[in-house]
């Protein structure tokens, strides 16, 4: 174990020796904040090595929460609109299991996504599907993820609030871990003791020696994961149910956290960042043009018009030019990546050729011929992983299970009483084709969040009133 590994069971020891008559909702509120915080914000070390397996935090805090949920099942019962929805889900992930073992893919397949780049780049070859434990600890997943998720949807919407809060109150200490970093890698200069000091803290599973480099650029910011990447999207995600927050709530903290995880994105240089924002900038013109008037929608469609037209010829522009300023380079680069997406292998520089983008396009498109290969259940979750969210679930339950996860996590009442719901949704799916698994699992606890935000963003702001809370949320955070 690590020392934060400590720090957690203390943490959860409070969580069920504090106020001994909380009710188990309580608990699991506070257990649920803390798993989504976690797979939000980490995904260096580990709570537990035994062997040569490791059991990461936040899957630890997970599976605790997921037989806490038992408990409440048995004190509350289940509604079946949620309940048959799950069971779907899970359904359709074992189906697709049993569908690969009695009838196994005969093609070969690039396992995981540190797989794609050891293909590509290295010419190491891809293999057969070998039914193992991962296969396992997939499904245990998904069962996790419905049994959490229900008991979000059967909480009222107060409780709700008081969830999504703590998941920011528990989440701004790893934010000023972003401060501190950032003091000592681009002000200090002192990267290599504070990546020792963090594998002390954490673990060294994950954690690399040194600056990441991309594009002859080091030092870039990465929080407590693996990449810059994961930690642009994670502070991107904290970014945006800041600002729900602050919408909710005018409260200054809201705002001010929100502006100091966009400070750590710009420098984290992470290319994740500026896909995730124009993601958001389309949704929010979206939105504006359904809750606006005739003149006002006129007046979007216009701007939306100038706006295409002026981002054509900026394609354009930045595909025929080379440039030093790092985005702007990651762009050309893109754009360029795209002339070849033939997977037949490419060797080079790396770093100045930007292969952090090529191979992620590639492993999209290869995980994708595995979808259309078995387009209905896919080839079985554990089979692959692909630079994608999405192409890694299409590939591996196919259609059916996508419409399974997307009809439980989005609840599809919902969608279908609502055009704006159902564009959001979808605009998020498109997003996780282009974010990594890695990035955001389609089995994360943190979907709370999403469908948080989603909701809120559609109702608008609930009150006027600039000094409204949470009553009683920080005295009850513990």
């Amino acid at each position: 174990m690590t020392i934060f590994s400590v720090i957690l069971l203390g943490i959860i020891i409070l969580f069920f020796l504090k106020k001994r008559n909380r009710s188990v909702t309580e608990i699991y509120i506070s257990l649920t904040a803390l798993t989504a915080t976690l797979e939000i914000m980490m995904s260096i070390g580990y709570f537990v090595r035994i062997g040569n397996i490791e059991i990461g935090y936040s899957e630890f805090l997970t599976i605790i929460n997921a037989i806490l949920c038992v408990f409440l099942v048995g004190k509350k019962g289940l509604k079946n609109s949620y309940l048959n929805k799950g069971l779907l889900l899970i359904l359709v992930c074992v189906i697709s299991l049993l569908f690969q073992i009695i009838f196994p893919y005969n093609g070969s397949v690039v396992s995981s996504s540190a797989g794609w780049d050891m293909y590509y780049f290295k010419g190491v070859n891809p293999e057969s599907i070998a039914i193992g434990l991962q296969h396992i600890k997939e499904i245990i997943h998904v069962v996790c993820y419905v049994v959490i998720l229900q008991q979000y949807f059967m909480l009222d919407n107060r409780k709700k609030e008081i969830l999504v809060n703590k998941i920011f109150v528990f989440s701004k200490p790893f934010i000023w871990y972003g401060i501190v970093e950032f003091c000592f890698v681009k002000i200090l200069n002192l990267q290599s003791l504070f990546s020792s000091l963090t594998k002390a803290i954490f673990g060294a599973s994950y954690s690399l020696d040194g600056a990441i480099v991309s594009l002859g650029v080091t030092d870039r910011l990465r929080g407590l994961k693996s990449e810059p990447s994961m930690y642009g999207f994670a502070l991107f995600i904290f970014f945006v149910f800041s600002i729900v927050l602050y919408l909710n709530y005018r409260k200054k903290s809201y705002k001010t956290y929100a502006i100091i995880s966009m400070l750590l994105m710009i420098s984290s240089k992470s290319f994740t960042v500026v896909v995730c924002l124009l993601g958001l900038l389309v949704y929010w013109m979206l939105k504006k043009y359904k809750e606006g008037s005739a003149s006002k929608r006129k007046s979007i469609v216009v701007g939306s018009s100038v706006l295409i037209i002026i981002s054509l010829f900026l394609i354009s522009y930045f595909y025929q030019n080379d440039f030093t300023n790092y985005y702007l380079k990651r762009i050309h680069l893109a754009l360029i990546n795209l002339d070849d997406l033939s997977i037949t292998g490419w060797t080079g520089d790396y770093a100045s050729y930007d292969g952090s983008t090529k191979i992620r396009m590639i492993s999209i498109v290869g995980t994708l011929r595995y979808f259309m290969s078995r387009p209905l259940l896919g080839l079985a979750l554990g089979s692959t992983y692909a630079h994608s969210t999405m192409a890694t679930v299409l590939a591996s339950i196919g259609i059916l299970g996508v419409i399974a996860w997307w009809r439980f996590t989005f609840y599809s009442e919902k969608v279908l009483r609502k055009r704006i719901y159902f564009i959001s949704t979808l605009i998020w799916v498109v997003l996780l084709v282009l974010l990594d698994n890695g990035l955001f699992p389609f089995y994360g606890t943190e979907n709370i969040l999403i469908i948080y935000a989603i909701d809120t963003f559609i109702k608008g702001r609930k009150s006027n009133d600039k000094n409204e809370s949470v009553p009683g949320l920080f005295a009850s955070i513990s």
